[in-house]
């Protein structure tokens, strides 16, 4: 299961988020169930924020936890079934209801408050045991506050829609930038040749390469060594930008007259779909799935014409 989640990476954050919040959940109803206490794990937020801040509305509630009014509600409901809060519309204004604690609510705090300060001193202590871990809570008001400020949503769909990339040839003044992303590359798919370590430099000089740039930074690379029978392409990316530089990439060198054609061999991401459908209309075939090691994710091989 680990694998899994260590391959998937930023993918399945999600799901990693809701499976330690289970656990959490869980693990802390245990604890008010064999202490004898009623309370329920989905109450704390509120009974949190009417404790700390008194009488209060609904949109308070629901401002103070980042979350609608409607998410609020069923629970304050509930709260007010049970007897623990009372819910009192405004003088003047019935939209705006006021939410409060019953006598039988503070006596439970008093049972419920000793209980939470102990999970606080054990959570620490777990975080603490970590040496990533204990960052967690600063890390995670980090994320939360970088969804406020652009979500996920518009970031990827900004990215998926980038157009602003050039094309150019590969100089003396790319090599850094381009051995990064070499290496880069190589730490996620392998070493295709000894040459990629021993001799980098040699190859860079002496075939032709194509770097895509978006502003200053190289996003991705067409690295083609030239061999008598056919020519070995490896197209080189950035594992966390989008797939639309490889395919323009691509695109441009299909549509270079000015090239001598010749039969090719080329390497790229088995995920990277937009590209090898470009290879596909243009003629090119598939011919099989590799890996140059063990743990390193796949590349399809595929032939043709460029």
């Amino acid at each position: 299961m680990q694998k899994m989640f260590d391959d998937a990476g930023e993918l399945i954050l999600g799901t990693r988020f809701k499976k330690l919040s289970d656990k959490f959940l869980d693990d802390v109803s245990v604890i008010y169930k064999s202490s004898e206490v009623e309370f329920e794990p989905s109450w704390f937020a509120v009974f949190f924020s009417l404790d700390k801040y008194g009488r209060l509305t609904m949109s308070e509630i629901a401002a103070n936890l980042g979350v609608t009014q409607s998410a609020i509600s069923q629970t304050v409901s509930s709260l007010e079934k049970k007897g623990f809060v009372k819910v009192e519309t405004a003088d003047g204004d019935k939209r705006v209801r006021f939410v409060s604690f019953t006598e039988k609510a503070v006596k439970l705090l008093s049972k419920i408050k000793p209980i939470w300060k102990v999970i606080k001193s054990k959570m620490r202590e777990m975080l603490n045991e970590g040496e990533n871990s204990k960052y967690m809570l600063e890390a995670l008001g980090e994320l939360e506050y970088l969804f406020v400020k652009k979500g996920l949503s518009n970031r990827v769909l900004e990215s998926l829609k980038e157009k602003n990339y050039r094309i150019e040839k590969y100089k003396q003044a790319h090599f850094a930038e381009l051995k990064r992303l070499t290496f880069s590359w190589i730490f996620d798919y392998g070493i295709p040749k000894i040459e990629f370590v021993n001799n980098l430099k040699d190859i860079f000089e002496h075939n032709e390469i194509r770097m895509v740039f978006r502003d200053r930074n190289a996003v991705a690379a067409i690295i083609i060594l030239k061999n008598a029978e056919y020519n070995e392409i490896f197209l080189i990316n950035k594992n966390d930008f989008n797939d639309k530089a490889d395919a323009f990439l691509i695109q441009n060198m299909f549509n270079d007259t000015k090239r001598e054609k010749s039969k090719i061999k080329i390497y790229l991401d088995s995920d990277n779909f937009d590209v090898k459908s470009l290879l596909k209309e243009n003629g090119c075939v598939y011919k099989k799935t590799v890996k140059f090691s063990k743990d390193s994710k796949k590349l399809d091989v595929f032939e043709g014409i460029l």
